[in-house]
């Protein structure tokens, strides 16, 4: 390895994926993302957060519902931050129905729900009309 050059592992891409977050650069998180499988880099839990996180915050809801199923597929237990993605991401498109149908994850697994998953179901509630 060069001196200087970081060797990329599902670690370094996670952080890599979530500083690109942060910075508002989901389609620079999903490149990320694609060019691990391209150098056969093996996803995890934490790499799928990351470029969930990324595009759900960044409107690109379709993009990270397509991830988290992906995630689901691919057989990998998802985290109280990876449901809390997808519910944030049906949040942001009124889909409060769907919102539910992951926060039903929650029970059928071992995953705890915490103070930002609620949050995320009662927004996609109150953009969907259904706050009653």
């Amino acid at each position: 390895m060069d001196q200087g050059m970081i060797e990329l592992d599902p670690l370094t891409s996670s952080a890599a994926i979530s500083a690109c977050k942060e910075c508002g650069e989901w389609e620079n998180a999903t490149w990320l993302f694609c060019s691990m499988a391209q150098r056969k880099i093996e996803n995890c839990t934490a790499t799928f957060n990351a470029v969930i996180s990324a595009c759900s915050k960044d409107i690109d809801w379709e993009r990270a519902l397509g991830l988290f199923g992906m995630l689901l597929q691919g057989k990998m237990e998802p985290s109280t931050i990876t449901l809390s993605a997808a519910i944030s991401a049906f949040a942001q498109c009124s889909e409060w129905e769907k919102a539910l149908s992951v926060f039903s994850i929650f029970s059928d697994c071992t995953v705890e729900s915490n103070t930002i998953t609620f949050n995320a179901v009662l927004s996609s509630c109150e953009k969907g009309g259904e706050w009653e």
